[in-house]
């Protein structure tokens, strides 16, 4: 490596590295070449333009947003796979459990009528239900009845035929 022994070479070595000149402005004002570098220094500063990309930068950007991708999507299938374990999980527990015995007693408690009271009376018609809506559930009620009952076609038909002319026209 070569020994930087002149003033212009130390200028030059100040100005890379973007340290003052201290000692040496007075070299560089002095001398044309450590002038002229010394200002060219200073207008490259003052242009602040965006360097260009270097080459393959966007296959490099690309091939680095894929990865982030891939790593996303197996993490987005493992977490829809461990919550479809967990819910399949949970969803046997429930099945499978069997109930505590003092909740079997409750239901069985209240489910079973007391045999030291009597039978329930049946119940009493109230007067004041309308016999008219009764005979119509009953007659509706009655499946045999019930299923012909439908709708005459030429009934329906008949006043739709002015529509069926003006769709034939068009």
């Amino acid at each position: 490596m070569k020994p930087i022994d002149t003033p212009c070479d130390l200028v030059a070595e100040r100005v890379a590295l973007g340290d003052s000149l201290g000692e040496h402005a007075d070299h560089a004002e002095a001398c044309e070449t450590c002038r002229a570098l010394v200002a060219t220094a200073g207008q490259l500063a003052l242009a602040r333009v965006a360097p260009e990309p270097s080459v393959g930068f966007a296959a490099r950007m690309t091939v680095g947003a894929q990865r982030r991708f891939d790593v996303r999507r197996r993490r987005r299938v493992a977490a829809g796979v461990a919550g479809a374990v967990a819910a399949a999980a949970i969803g046997v527990f429930v099945v499978t459990r069997a109930p505590a015995s003092s909740d079997i007693d409750q239901h069985v408690a209240v489910q079973m009528p007391k045999h030291d009271s009597d039978p329930p009376a049946p119940p009493v018609a109230d007067p004041d239900v309308n016999a008219d809506a009764i005979r119509a559930l009953v007659r509706l009620s009655d499946v045999e009845h019930s299923r012909h009952l439908g709708a005459r076609w030429g009934r329906i038909e008949r006043p739709l035929q002015p529509y069926r002319a003006i769709l034939k026209g068009k």
